[in-house]
C-alpha cells in the first residue's frame, strides 16, 4: 500500500498538473482566436482595398493601384460570368447587397487552407451604368495556423514546466510537513510487548498528531497494566485454588489414617469446599461483569439477614486465627439491591477483613439507616495498609504485601465488591489510618429509592 506522503503527493501533482495543463489549453483557445478575429479584420480591410481600385469604363472593369498582395482574387456578375480572378474562387450563393462582407474556409489547389471575404460591391461606371459585383480576395491561413501551433507548444511546455517546478517545491514541503508522521510511524511499529516502558515522543509533534500519540501512550499504559495483572492473576488464581485442593487431599489423607478424626474432617473438607466456591463465582462474576452481561435486578432486602448468611463459612476460620467479631446491628436493615450480588459482595469484605486481620484482633461490623440511605461499616486492624493502600484495595489483582492469613488471594473480591456496588447504584469506600482498615458501603434505603 502507498504511503501518505506518495499519495498526497500523487493527488497534489496530478492536481496540479491537470490545471496547468487546462489553463494553458484556455489560453492558447483565447490567443487563437483573438488572432484569428485580426486576420479577419485584416481580410476585410484587404477585400475593401480591393474593391475601391475597380472601375467600368467602356464596357469593362479596371483595377486602379497595384492593391493588395493576395493568394486569391475574383471578380464575379450578379449573372455568375467571371470578369477575373482564379476558377477556384467561388463566390458564395447569396452575399449582403449592404455591402458586409461575408467569410468563408476554402482550400487552394496546392491543399493550402485560406480564409476568404466576398462582399457585393457596385463599382463606379463613366456612364452611369453599372452591374452589381461579387468581390472577393482569398489569403492563406497556413502561417497563422503555424503561429497558433508554435503558441500552444510553448504554453504546454511551459505548463510542463512550471508543474514540474510547483511538484518538486511542493514534494519538498510535503517532505518537512510530513516528517513528523513518518517518524511518529516508525515509532509506533518500534513498540514491543516484550519491551515495556517505551512509548511516544510527544514534544515535536503537531496538535493533531500530539493527541493520537498521547492516546497511543495511554493505550500501552494501560495494556501493560492489564498485562501484569493478567500475569499476576494467572499465577495468584492457580494457586488460590492449589492451596484449599492441597489441604483438602491432606485433610482425606490424615483422615484416612489410624486415629484419625473422619467427622472433623468432614467439618473441614467441607469448609474449604466452600472457600473453593467463593474463588471461583468470584472469578464467574468476573467474567460476566466484563462481558457486560450482568444486569441486577432492584428490590427490598434485609441486609441483617444477608449479614448473617454471608458470616456463616466464617465461624470456624475466625476461631482458628483468634479472632473476635463485635456486632452493631441498628434498624430495620432494609435496602433497594440484588439478593444475590450484596452476598458475593458481603462475603468479600468478610472474607478480607478475616484473611488480613492480625491474629487475635477484633473485627467490627455495623449498620444502620439514615435517611434514605442504609450504611455499612466492615472495620479490622491493619498495622501494614497505608492510605495509598487503600486507594489501590479496589483495583483488580491488587494484593497487599503481606498477609495474615495463610491463603493467597487473586485480588478479585475488592474489585467485584466495587463493580457490583456501582451497578446497584450504592457507593464503596477504603479509609486506611492510625493502624485500621474500615470499608464503608452505602445503598439506596426503600424511603429514599425510585422505582423503575
Amino acid at each position: 500500500m502507498m504511503s501518505l506522503r506518495l499519495r498526497v503527493a500523487l493527488v497534489c501533482a496530478g492536481a496540479v498538473l491537470v490545471m496547468l495543463m487546462l489553463g494553458a489549453w484556455l489560453t492558447a483557445r483565447h490567443v487563437a482566436a483573438g488572432m484569428r478575429a485580426g486576420f479577419d479584420r485584416v481580410l476585410v480591410d484587404h477585400l475593401g482595398t480591393a474593391a475601391s481600385g475597380l472601375e467600368f469604363e467602356h464596357g469593362g472593369v479596371e483595377r486602379h493601384g497595384q492593391g493588395p498582395e493576395v493568394d486569391g482574387f475574383a471578380l464575379i456578375t450578379s449573372t455568375g460570368r467571371r470578369l477575373a480572378g482564379q476558377s477556384w474562387m467561388q463566390a458564395p450563393a447569396h452575399l449582403p447587397e449592404d455591402g458586409r462582407p461575408t467569410i468563408v474556409d476554402l482550400a487552394m489547389p496546392d491543399g493550402r487552407r485560406c480564409r476568404a471575404a466576398w462582399m457585393s460591391y457596385l463599382p463606379e461606371s463613366d456612364d452611369g451604368q453599372s452591374d452589381r459585383l461579387a468581390i472577393g480576395i482569398a489569403i492563406s491561413i497556413e502561417p497563422l495556423l503555424r503561429q497558433l501551433a508554435d503558441i500552444r507548444d510553448a504554453l504546454l511546455i511551459g505548463a510542463v514546466a512550471v508543474a514540474a517546478t510547483l511538484i518538486g517545491v511542493l514534494a519538498l514541503l510535503l517532505g518537512r510537513m510530513l516528517a513528523p508522521h513518518g517518524r511518529l510511524a516508525v515509532e509506533v511499529e518500534a513498540l514491543d510487548p516484550r519491551l515495556p516502558g517505551r512509548r511516544l515522543a510527544t514534544g515535536d509533534l503537531p496538535p493533531e498528531l500530539r493527541t493520537i500519540a498521547e492516546r497511543t501512550n495511554q493505550l500501552c499504559d494501560r495494556l501493560e497494566r492489564a498485562y501484569g495483572l493478567a500475569s499476576s492473576f494467572h499465577a495468584a488464581a492457580a494457586h488460590e485454588l492449589r492451596t484449599p485442593l492441597a489441604g483438602l487431599r491432606a485433610t482425606i489423607e490424615v483422615a484416612g489414617q489410624p486415629g484419625g478424626d473422619p467427622q472433623r474432617a468432614l467439618g473441614t473438607c467441607h469448609a474449604i469446599a466452600m472457600q473453593m466456591q467463593a474463588r471461583i463465582d468470584n472469578l464467574l462474576m468476573a467474567a460476566r461483569i466484563d462481558a457486560g452481561k450482568l444486569v441486577p435486578r432492584r428490590e427490598e432486602v434485609d441486609v441483617h439477614a444477608l449479614l448473617r448468611s454471608a458470616w456463616e463459612p466464617a465461624p470456624e476460620r475466625i476461631r482458628e486465627r483468634g479472632l473476635e467479631a463485635l456486632w452493631d446491628l441498628q434498624g430495620e436493615g432494609l435496602a433497594i439491591a440484588d439478593p444475590e450480588a450484596l452476598r458475593m459482595v458481603l462475603a468479600n469484605l468478610f472474607d478480607n477483613a478475616i484473611s488480613y486481620a492480625p491474629a487475635g484482633s477484633r473485627i467490627e461490623v455495623s449498620c444502620a439507616t439514615a435517611g434514605d440511605r442504609l450504611t455499612l461499616r466492615i472495620a479490622n486492624p491493619a498495622p501494614g495498609l497505608d492510605a495509598d493502600d487503600a486507594a489501590r484495595v479496589f483495583q483488580r489483582g491488587w494484593r497487599c504485601a503481606s498477609t495474615g492469613d495463610e491463603v493467597r488471594h487473586a485480588g478479585l473480591g475488592m474489585g467485584i465488591a466495587r463493580e457490583l456496588t456501582g451497578l446497584m447504584s450504592g457507593r464503596i469506600e477504603a479509609r486506611a489510618g492510625d493502624g485500621r482498615f474500615t470499608v464503608e458501603l452505602v445503598l439506596p434505603a426503600p424511603a429514599g429509592f425510585d422505582y423503575w
